[in-house]
Order: C-alpha cells, then structure tokens, then sequence
C-alpha cells in the first residue's frame, strides 16, 4: 500500500471473491476520501462505515 496513488483491496471468504474496496491517495483534502468505491454489500459496507468512523475522530 502507499507504494502507488492507487490500491484495491480484494476480500475473500473460505477462498472465494465477496467484494472489493477501491483506494485512490491524495483524492481529498481531508485524507477520508481515499476509500474511492467498494462492492455494495452489507459486511463491507459496515466495515467502510466504521473505518470512515474511526477517521473522523
């Protein structure tokens, strides 16, 4: 990671693509936009919402 200005992270379950979460660095101002995009589903969109938590803080 960081080695590029982009970085796709692919999640797996028991060897099985479920969801993607695309990060693109310097797309914003304030750092909370490198999550560019991410598969709709309802596990990966709790873990984006709480990681967009924890860098609000």
């Amino acid at each position: 990671m960081f080695s590029t200005n982009r970085d796709t992270l692919t999640l797996n379950v028991e060897e099985r693509r479920v969801g993607m979460i695309t990060l693109i660095y310097d797309n914003g101002n304030n750092g909370l936009d490198v999550i560019s995009d991410h598969t709709d589903i309802p596990h990966i969109n709790r873990l984006v919402e709480h990681t967009m938590k924890e860098f609000e803080r």
